[in-house]
């Protein structure tokens, strides 16, 4: 057994005069002073005399001889860990203050079991306790009960006006949570998983976080409204407010980051990372919103090129043809109108948030290359064409590097003809210089 863990259980009592000595299993104790329960007389051998406790029994001494005994095992919780131990009592007047280990107290008027005059007929004759019930017997007679559960606070999560438990291991904690805790579901905070039915293992911590949810399963949402609008969604991750708030039936998606991937509803296998992170396909990862300066790492980036998992190799790329018509140019960003295209609601206010227009770019435009190359003939991957109206071109810069190196050969084949043509005119220059020599000897014979 587990009892008395938290050394706040009762260990001893004692009577000195009308003083009652409380033992605590830590080592303390209280004392309250119980004048104000007697008829001042101690004629009629019905004064307390002594208290005892053996383990969960308080026994009563009377001054006649005789005794009362209370089983006080119903206002343990039996492990001592929950908080809710008895810490102190003291009596002010009529009044019996409870103090509990969690630092609040409960107080209990006992102005009705006495007479208010100090006659007799009035002494305590015996105590009972049924389940929380505490009947206090009356020497006239008659019995006083007092309800004492709001001493002894839940003692489980069902106990909670806003909490649930459900089958494997499900948890809900907080207002307007689920109607019915299907099985491994975890819910905090209000409204969190309200609607859910058959989905399962799905983890919901913060207000109205995964409030729409129907049978989506393996999610985990976390923050103000994350993964709000999931229905049918399955194995999404979302941290941070509003993150994959529009996401209904989305799967396999993870956002990181207040507002991240916040507008789209049905991209999978999808990654944003950072405040107001837009995504605009699936098979995507995005790094941060529209501000972003700098994105560094300490090597770079390693694209996977294993020829074992190539398929279709074909010799086919422009060199010189595609690189001498590309049109290198520089170039300012316009922050807010690029916000506005990619249909993105930006209400940050932080000094350094324009800073990206401060640079001067160098690079090229993307529809300029996607025509150049499509004049030519070559199926460039370099320029990412937007599949809907919010997304905009893209350029991947190393992806002209493989035309780069092309046009670099094809430039080497053309120095290396050259090369060949003129060694080619050096070796005829020196037969004719030859020939002119041996004509000049002959004329100067003549």
């Amino acid at each position: 057994s587990t009892v008395g863990t938290d050394n706040q259980n009762i260990t001893g009592s004692s009577l000195s005069g009308t003083n009652l000595i409380i033992g605590i299993e830590n080592g303390n104790s209280q004392t309250i002073s119980l004048a104000s329960l007697q008829d001042g007389t101690g004629t009629d051998n019905q004064n307390i005399t002594g208290s005892s406790l053996s383990g969960t029994n308080l026994i009563i001494g009377i001054e006649g001889g005789t005794s009362q005994t209370v089983n006080l095992a119903s206002l343990q919780d039996g492990t001592g860990t929950d908080n809710q131990n008895i810490t102190g009592l003291s009596l002010s007047g009529t009044n019996l203050t409870v103090g509990i280990e969690s630092g609040s107290s409960q107080t209990v008027n006992l102005a009705s079991l006495q007479d208010g005059t100090g006659t007799d007929n009035q002494n305590i004759t015996g105590l009972s306790l049924s389940g929380t019930n505490l009947t206090v017997g009356i020497e006239s007679g008659s019995s006083q009960t007092v309800n004492l559960v709001s001493l002894r606070g839940a003692q489980r999560i069902n106990d909670l006006s806003d909490g649930k438990t459900g089958p494997g291991g499900a948890v809900f904690l907080g207002e307007n949570n689920v109607s019915s805790a299907y099985t491994r579901n975890v819910g905090v905070g209000n409204w969190a998983l309200k609607n859910n039915t058959n989905g399962i293992w799905n983890t919901s911590i913060g207000n109205t976080s995964l409030v729409y949810n129907t049978i989506g399963e393996r999610n985990s949402a976390v923050g103000d409204s994350a993964l709000l609008n999931n229905i049918t969604g399955h194995r999404n991750t979302a941290m941070g407010a509003f993150s994959l708030y529009s996401n209904t039936t989305g799967s396999y998606n993870t956002a990181l980051g207040y507002s991240a991937f916040r507008d789209s509803t049905s991209y999978s296998n999808a990654t944003a990372l950072g405040y107001n992170t837009v995504i605009s396909g699936s098979n995507q990862m995005h790094f941060g919103d529209n501000s972003i300066t700098e994105i560094k790492g300490q090597v770079n980036f390693t694209t996977y090129s294993d020829g074992r998992i190539k398929d279709n190799i074909t010799e086919n790329v422009k060199g010189l043809e595609f690189i001498t018509k590309l049109r290198p140019v520089t170039y300012n960003f316009n922050l807010d109108r690029q916000n506005k295209l990619m249909g993105v609601k930006d209400d940050s206010d932080y000094k350094e948030k324009y800073d990206i227009e401060k640079i001067k770019f160098s690079g090229f435009i993307a529809q300029e290359v996607e025509k150049t190359a499509k004049k030519v003939g070559y199926n460039f991957s370099g320029v990412k064409v937007p599949k809907s109206n919010n997304e905009l071109y893209g350029i991947s810069y190393a992806e002209f590097v493989v035309p780069l190196v092309k046009a670099v050969q094809e430039q080497q084949d053309v120095i290396q003809n050259l090369k060949t043509e003129n060694k080619a005119k050096d070796e005829e220059i020196r037969l004719l210089k030859v020939r002119m020599d041996k004509i000049e000897t002959i004329l100067n014979k003549k």
